[in-house]
Order: structure tokens, then C-alpha cells, then sequence
């Protein structure tokens, strides 16, 4: 990103394209209720130059020395619950408070052991459990290295589907508990990314700029593995975002020879008497395993997984068996053997490959799709459990603004407690008790982003008189619309309202603001103008957007906006994919599970006839006030019994909103449910995806950027996950059109002009990919779940489009939460002293800085936090806000002073001034940046 300055007192320059910059601080906080101390403290980062490289176990030169990385691969839930796998009460066995507890007492007896850890969700659960005593034989084994703790994060996190800032959370939350606990120089500086589906380059830049030395991969696409085997190039250096951060962001690469599992024949989890006694075979076979694998990689040494999914639960059935190969191999030195056999872990094997001293090959794309075969694409998973990605999403929204409101007025008191606030979590479905059964309520709404957030609030209410006074008392235009049909059917639904409150409201920065909601008996009202298409089109539009629907078809027609003057000829209809069913493993085509999607175009099948039905709502506004036309506009579209569609165009709004409504599903054949944009663009091959909701990647139909391989599946292999936005441009009508959905999704672009969004699944048949179960949720009506969700539409010009989505990308993702509160008359006289309405920031922020993250680091006497700033747009992407901005910390937040500043690394833990990380030259002569 371009360059982040900030002040104190002075301007400081943070590097030369800064992208994220984080501090500590120590803050001197004020407010109505108290004064924290003003003893000062040292910050807790510890100068990365005082953490020496761990201790190594030496080579030996002129041989291949091979690396055996003893480790457990355990998911923080998958086929069982987090709770099951750590307690062994898993179905399959699996128990990670066995791994720990065998694998501790085995590391003791013999020095030359070692073993690696990641995931500190398990972790810290087994450390709370342990006595002292084995507390500091753990610390004691992580300063001598023989025990390390790689990546760090709370869990091993997705690189596909997960958003950036999410992806900061976790690590962060782990990084914190493994200073707490053993100190700093306790973090890894390897980055262990061995189970990913497809990895993408945001991902990459982000561990770049915690300071990683290395990243390790597991998977990659079968075509990509085989060529790089052939080349040589199993080793690289990433270029992860040199546009942005220059060589700070190259980071070593290293892609593990066959996933993390030891070569055939040297799993020795669960075995007794490893190898079988036959020593002989043992040398022979594990000789010509490591000698053939050699070959992919450019230096004397190779690194050897030995581990596999929850693997050391009898950590004596491991070591043992190692300990023998390791004599064996060795053995054969006498011999003449050149290969040498040594426990090692990833940052020993890096830093012995850092001293070969190479020219490596430079890599700028990602790792997305991947596919294990032809067509055997993981592009499914984009997709799958499409409620869960939502609730997912949101968690790291509704997170953050905890967090914050944690700070404020709001928590602290402001508001009586004889008045108890309420979150709403069914409001997707329209459904909220205290909106349907109070006749005065009053709903605030906190706005995590660092600027005003216009916002559409609305609200399920069984009465149609309605009334809404903002912060200051005045009255706010509102009115009702109903409640989809499709919405109101729905079996996990309770509500018995029919009809939604609709009303704007305007943010204030990292701030609230409240509406009281007063309901009177039904009254006449104000009714909705409706009318149901009959051949003639029907077109709703606002100052900035003119909408066209097909009288005939129902289908929409055309976008124009009415400012730039650009207009796209454009249908917009659903389809689902009659999938695969195939169950083979590898064959082509393969079967549509959990994580592979496998389709062919000709199984492209319409929802309905082609035909829709459509009505169109223009309801009037209810409001004192005279307006110059209805607050919303809506057309309701039935594509089938089981598709339903909303269209929304807001009167302040220069976008779309479409929220369908898919559900339940037919049950004779798999179903993959897709929402098709065919425009008049022409966009030939080239589309664009976001990565991790950040970075703007380019995408070419049938194409891998620096790969020469064959795209077998001409649907799945072109599919994407869309984590914030997808959209193509037409050079010559200077003319973009994006979408953006509100949880992640696959989707793609597979013929010029067109866009796809898939937004459900339920199949028939398992992919065989180890979920051992069908995708095929299930309503608690037992029919097929129904999912409703948003589509964003806007039509621009590119240049225009670039500050559009990338906000809309912000306000959808950090969306407002709401709390709910019931005030009844006798209630009503503590209105009086609420503070309705505040912004905990002093002075906005420049319209290209956020505040990503405000968290609560430690406290020792002094109150601790971290505070990451962020640049919201890639450097050149805008001419205006594609530059430097400054920001001054010092009176930043209107709850605290800040007292003291320590500029931290991404990750929280390291200052940026003194960590050195390991350096890399390339074949085309560059070395990456030792600072980050």
C-alpha cells in the first residue's frame, strides 16, 4: 500500500510503501468513571536482535543431509468437535492431549529429539492443564529448540475463503499467548501452512510482514507439483507484493515433496515394531525415497515429514522407530553412503539452506485453484455451508465492535441499567422479539469503520403506524415494505411479522448512535403501491441509477448510470449444476462434494422456465416531511418454487442490492446453485477476484499466470473464491461491472461478458476428500436448508469503481451491529439522560486510513493495547487515494490519551526496527528487504 506516515509530534516515515502499520500503546485513559494509573512501564516487544537463531544440530558437508521433522497434523475441528479430538473422545481415536503428554516424556530421553507444534488452540488448553514442573521442562525444550512452535496462530487458518483481517485475529491471539507464556523468542519464525486447499498471495504478504523467514507449503495444483518436481523449483521465493511493500514482501518458499505425510512404508503411528524387523528393506526403501526426492530440490539438504492427521497419540511408537532409521542410514556412511539422517525442525532446515548461498526463482501469482487430478478441482468448498461462512464473517465484525465498545460509554455505564440491550441474531430472516412485541424500543447501532457509514436499517414490526426519532429527538423518514414471502416461510422461522421497518441512518466513525422506535395499534397507514408486470417493463431508478426490468421475461434488462452516463445491457437469472456423480477417486469426471466441485456446462440447467414473475413495490414513506420519492424501491422475483429474489434500489444508493432466497432444494440429483450476470461487456477472457478481501487479482479463463498447464475442468478449474468482490471491465466502453457478495463464494467468469456467483449446495454423493459424510444440510422441517443472502451490484466507470467497492467491500464485511432495547413508559423519563449518539474518534481520519484493529494487549499496572492502521487501496489503483497519508496518534480517540508508542511488526510481537529476517537472492538479482 502506499506510504502510511504518522505523527506523534513529529512526522515518522514507517518504510518506504507501508500497507498495515501497528503500534502498542500505552494509553492514558479518561472517562466518566475512572483514571488508570500514570506509573509508567517498559512495552513488552523485545528487541527481535536480542532472540538468538535456535541451536542447531550440525551436518555434515559433500552429503545429503536429511532433515526428519517429526510433527502432528490436528484440525481444530473437522469430522469431530475441537473438545472430541483433544480429549480423545473422538470417533476415530484421535487425541491431542495424548499427542502432548506422550510426546513431552520422549523428547527427554534423547537429546537429539525434537518435535514441532502449531496450533495453540490445543495448546494452551493442555498448558492450563499441566503442573509447574512440566511447565518449564516445555520452556526449557522451546529455548533449546528441540521443541518449537511453528506459525504460532490459534489455529492453522484457510487462505481461500478467510478474510485478512480475520487471518491477523488469529494469529495474533496465538502470538500473544506464546509471549505470555515462554517469552518472546518463543515465536517461530516459520510459517507452517501444510493443509491448505490452494494458498493465496495475501495470505503470503501477511506472514511477510509478521516476519517470517519461511513459509512451508503442503498442496499445491497437481500440474504445478509436477513441473516444479521436474525443475527444481520446489524451493522459491514468493514475491508476494512488490507493487506495494517492495521486497519486504518476498518471502522463502518451500513446498513439501507429497504433502506431510513420511514416504510410503514410514508411518509408524500405532506401530509396535516399526518396519517390521527388516532391516534391510527399511535401508533400501528409505534410501531410494530420499534419493529420488533430492532431486527436486537444490541444495544438500531435504526435509522429511514424519507425521501425519493426529499422529504421535503414543509418541512411543514413533521415536523409537526413528531413532533406528536414523542408525541405520547413518550406518551406511562406513560404507560409502552419502546420506546423512538427523532430527531437525523447520527453522534449522531453513537455515541451513540459507547458507547454500542460491539464486532462486521468483513466483508472483497464487496457488489458486488447486486440484489433486483432472477433474479433481477443490473450487466446491468456496461455497459449501454457505450459512456457516456468513455467521463466520460476521463473527469478526461483531468482534472487533465488542472489542471497541469495550472502550466506550456504552459499556461503561451511559446507559441506565434498568435498560438491558439485546442483540437480535435472526434479523436475516426478520426476526427480533423486542422489534415485534414492544411498542417502543429503542436500537443502537455501533459502526466499526474509521468514516461516516450511511446504513439501511431494517427491522421486523407486527404493527403498520410507525414512528422514528433519531439521536436529537427529530423524526426520521421511514417506511414499510413486506416481509418476502419466501422469508416468511421459512421453518426455523417464528415471527409472526409480516412487514419490515425501513429507515436510513448515518455512522458516526468507530462510533453509535440510537433511534427510538414507537408502534401504535394498526392504524390504516400507508399501503405499498404494488403492481405485477404485464408485458410492459418495469423500471425503478434514483439520481444516480436507472434499473430495467424485461416485462416479459422478468428478467433484469439493463443498468444505466445516470451520472457517468454508462449503461450495460444485462440479465441476471439462476441456474444450478445437475452435478457429477461419479464416485471415483481421481477419475474424471469425479463426484461434487464438500471440497470438489465437478460439473459440465451441458448439466447447466435453469431453475424455472425462463419466465418470472415479478411485482414491483414502491411504497410510500411515512414521514411528516415531503420527499422527492420512496425511500426504497423493490422488485420481487419468483424464478421457481424454490428461488426467490428481492431487488433493491435505496434512494441515496449507487448500487443494486439483490438478496435471494434459494431453498429447499430438489433431492434427485445434486444441486449447485448459481446466480448468472450475462452482460453486453466485452471482457473477452480476463476477469477480476479479490484475495482474502484485499488484494485485486487479475484472472484469465483457462489460464495459470507463470504455468503451463492444461485447465481439464473448463467450469471448476476457472471457479474462485470471491471472499469481497468479483467484476470485469470493458476497455472500450470504459465500463465495469462488480459484485460483491456477502460471504464468501465461489465464482467465476467462464464467457465474455458473464459473471457467476454460486450461493448454494446440497448433493447426493461424497467427494471422498475424508468428511466420510455428504453435503446435504437440513432444515429442521427435514427438507433441504434454505439460505438467503445478498448480491451488490454496481455499474461504473473503473476509475469511479475502485473507491465505490472498496468501501462497499468494508461496510459489508465491518458491518454495523445493532443491540435492541425495550423501553416501556415508566422507562421512558431515563431517555432524557442517555448520550445518544457519539464517535470515539477526535478528528476523522484521512477517507484512505481505517483502524483495523484496537485490541487489548496486557496489563501489568498500565493499560496496554494494539493499534493497527491500515492503507485501504493498493498503491496506483486510484490517482487520488492511491498516496501517503498521516496520521497523528497523539490525541487520536476521544476516550484516552495516548502516552507512549512503540511501532510493532504486523504480528504484534517484534519491533520492525530490530527484527532481521533471513535473505534470499533471486535469479533476477534482487535480495529481499531483512526489515519489514
Amino acid at each position: 500500500m502506499p506510504q502510511l506516515v504518522w505523527s506523534q509530534s513529529q512526522k515518522i516515515h514507517t518504510g518506504e510503501q507501508s500497507r498495515t502499520v501497528a503500534w502498542q500503546l500505552v494509553l492514558s485513559v479518561w472517562s466518566n468513571l475512572a483514571r488508570s494509573s500514570s506509573r509508567r512501564r517498559q512495552l513488552h516487544t523485545q528487541d527481535a536482535a536480542t532472540c538468538p537463531r535456535k541451536t542447531c544440530p550440525g551436518v555434515r558437508e559433500g552429503m545429503l543431509n536429511v532433515h526428519l521433522i517429526p510433527h502432528s497434523h490436528v484440525d481444530v475441528g473437522w469430522v469431530s468437535t475441537a473438545d472430541e479430538y483433544y480429549t480423545g473422545k473422538a470417533w476415530t481415536g484421535a487425541c491431542v492431549r495424548c499427542v502432548l503428554e506422550t510426546t513431552l516424556p520422549q523428547l527427554l530421553k534423547n537429546p537429539d529429539r525434537r518435535f514441532i507444534f502449531m496450533e495453540m488452540a490445543f495448546f494452551s488448553r493442555w498448558w492450563n492443564e499441566v503442573s509447574n514442573r512440566t511447565r518449564q521442562i516445555v520452556a526449557d525444550l522451546v529455548k533449546q529448540g528441540r521443541l518449537e512452535i511453528v506459525n504460532g496462530g490459534w489455529v492453522m487458518s484457510d487462505a481461500a475463503v478467510t478474510y485478512y483481517n480475520d487471518i491477523i485475529d488469529q494469529h495474533t491471539l496465538g502470538f500473544d499467548f506464546v509471549r505470555g507464556i515462554l517469552g518472546t523468542c518463543a515465536q517461530s519464525r516459520v510459517a507452517w501452512h501444510v493443509d491448505q486447499f490452494g494458498h493465496s498471495r495475501e495470505h503470503a504478504a501477511i506472514f511477510a510482514q509478521m516476519g517470517f523467514d519461511a513459509l512451508f507449503l503442503g498442496r499445491i495444483d497437481f500440474q504445478d507439483l509436477e513441473v516444479r518436481r521436474n525443475t527444481t523449483t520446489l524451493e522459491f521465493v514468493w514475491d508476494t507484493n512488490s507493487h506495494d511493500i517492495n521486497e519486504k514482501g518476498n518471502l522463502f518458499t518451500h513446498v513439501l515433496y507429497d504433502g506431510y505425510y513420511p514416504p510410503p512404508g514410514f508411518n509408524m503411528d500405532g506401530s509396535q515394531v516399526p518396519f517390521g524387523g527388516d532391516e534391510q528393506r527399511i535401508l533400501d526403501e528409505f534410501l531410494k525415497a530420499v534419493t529420488s526426492r533430492a532431486s527436486a530440490y537444490g541444495t544438500q539438504h531435504l526435509l522429511i515429514t514424519m507425521g501425519c492427521d493426529f499422529g504421535y497419540r503414543d509418541a512411543r511408537t514413533w521415536f523409537p522407530g526413528m531413532d533406528k532409521l536414523i542408525s541405520l542410514v547413518n550406518a551406511e556412511q562406513k560404507h560409502g553412503s552419502k546420506v546423512n539422517v538427523l532430527y531437525s525442525t523447520p527453522s534449522c532446515y531453513i537455515q541451513h539452506v540459507n547458507h547454500a548461498n542460491l539464486n532462486w526463482t521468483v513466483k508472483r501469482d497464487d496457488f489458486l485453484p488447486y486440484a489433486t487430478a483432472p477433474g479433481d478441482y477443490w473450487t466446491g468448498f468456496f461455497t459449501s455451508r454457505p450459512g456457516q461462512k456468513l455467521f463466520t464473517k460476521r463473527a469478526g465484525s461483531i468482534l472487533q465492535s465488542v472489542i471497541e465498545e469495550a472502550y466506550n460509554e456504552v459499556m461503561k455505564g451511559l446507559f441506565p441499567g434498568e435498560l438491558k440491550m439485546a442483540y437480535c441474531p435472526g434479523l436475516n430472516i426478520s426476526q427480533c422479539a423486542v422489534t415485534e412485541t414492544s411498542s417502543s424500543f429503542l436500537v443502537t447501532v455501533y459502526n466499526p469503520l474509521s468514516r461516516p457509514v450511511p446504513t439501511w436499517l431494517r427491522l421486523p414490526v407486527t404493527q403498520h403506524d410507525v414512528q422514528v426519532e433519531d439521536s436529537d429527538g427529530q423524526p426520521v423518514p421511514s417506511q414499510l415494505l413486506p416481509v418476502p414471502n419466501a422469508i416468511r416461510k421459512l421453518p426455523q422461522r417464528s415471527s409472526e411479522s409480516d412487514t419490515e421497518l425501513v429507515f436510513r441512518a448515518t455512522l458516526p466513525p468507530h462510533g453509535y448512535t440510537s433511534f427510538l422506535v414507537t408502534t401504535r395499534p394498526e392504524s390504516d397507514g400507508q399501503k405499498s403501491d404494488r403492481r405485477t408486470a404485464n408485458k410492459l417493463d418495469v423500471v425503478i431508478k434514483n439520481k444516480y441509477l436507472k434499473v430495467t426490468f424485461d416485462g416479459t421475461t422478468g428478467l433484469l434488462k439493463e443498468v444505466r448510470n445516470l451520472v457517468t452516463d454508462r449503461s450495460v445491457l444485462l440479465s441476471q437469472d439462476f441456474a444450478y449444476y445437475a452435478s457429477n456423480r461419479s464416485e471415483g477417486l481421481g477419475e474424471l469426471p469425479s463426484c461434487s462434494g464438500a471440497y470438489v466441485f465437478s460439473a459440465t456446462d451441458s448439466q447447466k440447467l435453469s431453475v424455472g422456465n425462463g419466465l418470472v414473475d415479478i411485482r414491483l413495490e414502491k411504497v410510500r414513506a411515512m414521514s411528516k416531511e415531503k420527499l422527492g420519492g420512496p425511500l426504497v424501491q423493490e422488485v420481487h422475483q419468483q424464478f421457481s418454487p424454490w428461488v426467490s429474489q428481492v431487488v433493491r434500489l435505496y434512494n441515496d444508493s449507487r448500487h443494486l442490492e439483490l438478496q435471494w432466497i434459494v431453498g429447499p432444494t430438489p433431492t434427485e440429483t445434486s444441486v449447485e446453485v448459481v446466480s448468472l450476470f450475462k452482460s453486453d461487456i466485452e471482457s473477452k477472457d480476463v476477469f477480476y477476484t479479490d484475495s482474502n478481501g484485499r488484494e485485486i487479482r487479475k484472472r484469465r479463463r483457462d489460464q495459470r499466470e507463470g504455468l503451463n498447464a492444461t485447465v481439464v475442468d473448463p467450469i471448476a478449474g476457472n471457479y474462485y473464491p470471491i471472499t469481497s468482490r468479483i467484476y470485469i471491465q470493458g476497455v472500450e466502453k470504459d465500463v465495469q461491472l462488480t459484485i460483491l457478495p456477502d460471504r464468501p463464494q465461489g465464482g467465476s467468469s467462464l464467457k465474455s461478458g458473464h459473471m457467476e456467483l454460486m450461493v448454494h449446495r446440497h448433493l447426493i454423493c461424497d467427494d471422498k476428500k475424508g468428511v466420510l459424510e455428504i453435503l446435504e444440510e437440513m432444515g429442521p422441517d427435514g427438507e433441504p436448508i434454505t439460505y438467503t443472502g445478498k448480491h451488490y451490484l454496481f455499474v461504473d466507470t473503473p476509475s469511479n469503481s475502485v473507491t465505490l467497492t472498496r468501501q462497499m467491500a468494508l461496510d459489508v464485511h465491518f458491518a454495523p451491529t445493532l443491540t435492541f432495547t425495550k423501553v416501556t413508559e415508566k422507562q421512558k423519563p431515563l431517555m432524557a439522560g442517555l448520550q445518544r449518539e457519539k464517535s470515539f474518534l477526535r478528528d476523522p481520519l484521512p477517507p484512505n486510513i481505517q483502524v483495523l484493529t484496537l485490541d487489548y494487549v496486557q496489563d501489568e499496572g498500565t493499560k496496554v493495547y494494539l493499534l493497527r492502521l491500515e492503507h485501504i487501496y493498493e498503491a496506483h489503483e486510484s490517482k487520488i487515494l492511491s498516496v501517503p497519508a498521516s496520521v497523528s496518534l497523539k490525541q487520536l480517540f476521544t476516550p484516552f490519551d495516548i502516552r507512549q508508542v512503540e511501532e510493532v511488526a504486523l504480528g504484534g510481537i517484534h519491533s520492525p526496527n530490530t527484527l532481521r529476517r533471513l535473505r534470499w537472492r533471486t535469479v533476477e538479482g534482487k535480495t529481499n528487504s531483512e526489515t519489514i
